[in-house]
């Protein structure tokens, strides 16, 4: 029974003995951490990418945290480059004594450019926060602001333009870029041509919209103007920065009545058994002036046999329209190049090279009614055989001084043409017209006559005239009168 007391007596004490080992061990933690205790505060911080942050901005300004010093325990190495939120744990060491702290860093990016359509300058007013790429994800207030006053953005040319912002004392820069990408607008007429007739892009423009110079307008392809009805044409707009817009126009093209023409045909003379070359020196034109192909029909035409024979020119246009014109072919016996070389002859005896050409044109008058006579009953179809039979004889009737009279005239460059009576009593008459030295035409008629009038270029009021002096002189009425749609406009 003793022994069992005594047992029991030695298990108290070794459990005392343990106890109060824990209390001392718990007295001295307490005297350590509770006599001097972390009285710490720590801050989430605001950087921008790229920018180191030192470590004691996350501490608080705590007067007990003189003698505490602070290192990064995560992570080892602070990543100051990726925009975002970054956990941060830091490590407080005071004396033998340290403690372990979370706190965050928020990186924001910085946006390089902000570019805006010059076109849209007027209705954007950009703000210090839409130069950080995620400042709104922040859970702590962010407040940047611009360190110098960005002027009004419709004011700023085309370009870059550098913007200076603080951000919780953090500076950057970034900068902002006007540019113009948008093409051209335009607003379109409808406008209505004759065919045939030009039309510039001027003629469908009524405005142009585009917040830069218009650098160029025009056609992408020329507008084909010769057929009837509505037509389409593109028109390209491009402003100086290269931004081009295309536009599809219409326009209307009335239809066209006017059949073509033919210049150039004009009686022939070849010498019996020569070529014949019936298409020089005529052309085709439909009524606006181009150049169409057209026939010639000579099939009646011997050049083996004297005579005069009927050759037809014809020309149709696009529409279908068609013109015929007819001309005289005279297979002669003169060849035109002795007629050009005798009348060659006599010019340079009465010209001289001081003269104008009306002079000239007085001088060739005044040879022939001095030099050929009137002769009823001696006639020629052909101009070559007239001036021959003026040059040969000396005498004929008024085809032959009609002859000899254009040849000269045309030998010495004068402009002239064959004019012929609206058919009278009894006999037609023939006579030439003149322009020497661009006056206007004037009629021109070296034909003998006993009626006192003067022949040399007279007008159309002075054929009147001398119309009724002639009837009264020899009967014949209708001597100067003409078709006058068939030349050009005569002097009054």
């Amino acid at each position: 029974m003793r022994r069992h007391s005594m047992r029991n007596r030695k298990m108290i004490s070794v459990f005392l003995a343990i106890a109060l080992a824990g209390l001392i061990g718990i007295f001295a933690v307490a005297v350590i951490f509770g006599n001097h205790p972390f009285n710490y505060s720590v801050n989430h911080v605001i950087t921008i990418s790229g920018r180191a942050v030192d470590i004691n901005e996350f501490i608080g300004e705590d007067e007990d945290m003189s003698d505490v010093t602070v290192a990064f325990a995560y992570p080892g190495r602070i990543d100051f480059s990726t925009p975002g939120r970054h956990d941060v744990e830091l490590m407080l060491t005071r004396g033998n004594n340290s403690l372990n702290t979370m706190t965050g860093m928020y990186v924001l990016g910085v946006v390089d450019y902000l570019q805006f359509e010059l076109a849209d300058a007027n209705s954007v007013t950009p703000e210090p926060i839409d130069f950080l790429t995620n400042a709104h994800a922040v859970s702590l207030p962010v407040a940047p602001i611009f360190l110098e006053e960005i002027p009004d953005i419709s004011t700023l040319e085309v370009g870059e333009h550098p913007i200076y912002i603080s951000v919780d004392g953090v500076d950057f820069s970034s900068k902002i870029i006007i540019a113009d990408t948008t093409p051209p607008t335009v607003k379109l007429a409808i406008p209505t041509i004759a065919m045939g007739e030009a039309i510039s892009v001027e003629d469908f423009i009524e405005n142009v919209y585009d917040a830069s110079p218009i650098a160029y307008i025009g056609f992408v392809e020329e507008p084909y103007v010769f057929a009837s009805g509505p037509q389409t044409v593109e028109i390209a707009l491009e402003d100086i920065f290269g931004n081009r817009a295309v536009y599809e126009a219409t326009f209307n093209v009335l239809s066209n009545d006017i059949p073509p023409t033919i210049t150039g045909v004009r009686n022939l003379e070849v010498v019996r058994g020569s070529a014949v070359m019936f298409r020089q020196g005529v052309s085709a034109q439909d009524a606006f002036g181009r150049t169409i192909e057209f026939t010639v029909d000579s099939s009646n035409v011997n050049t083996n046999v004297n005579g005069r024979y009927t050759v037809v020119y014809a020309a149709e246009d696009a529409q279908g329209l068609r013109t015929e014109v007819s001309a005289f072919v005279y297979v002669i016996n003169v060849d035109p190049a002795v007629v050009h070389e005798r009348v060659d002859a006599i010019l340079a005896t009465i010209l001289r090279e001081d003269m104008t050409q009306l002079e000239e044109t007085r001088a060739i008058f005044t040879w022939v009614i001095r030099n050929v006579n009137y002769a009823a009953d001696i006639g020629r179809e052909s101009v070559y055989e007239g001036a021959m039979q003026a040059l040969n004889h000396r005498r004929g009737n008024c085809f032959i001084f009609y002859s000899i009279s254009e040849v000269m005239l045309t030998r010495a460059g004068i402009p002239n043409m064959r004019i012929d009576r609206i058919p009278g009593t009894p006999t037609r008459h023939r006579w030439n017209l003149v322009n020497p030295d661009d006056m206007g035409w004037h009629h021109f008629d070296t034909v003998p006559t006993r009626a006192r009038i003067d022949r040399f270029m007279f007008t159309n009021s002075q054929a009147v005239e001398f119309t009724a002096i002639m009837l009264r002189y020899t009967g014949m009425a209708n001597f100067y009168t003409f078709d006058p749609t068939l030349y050009p406009e005569i002097v009054y």
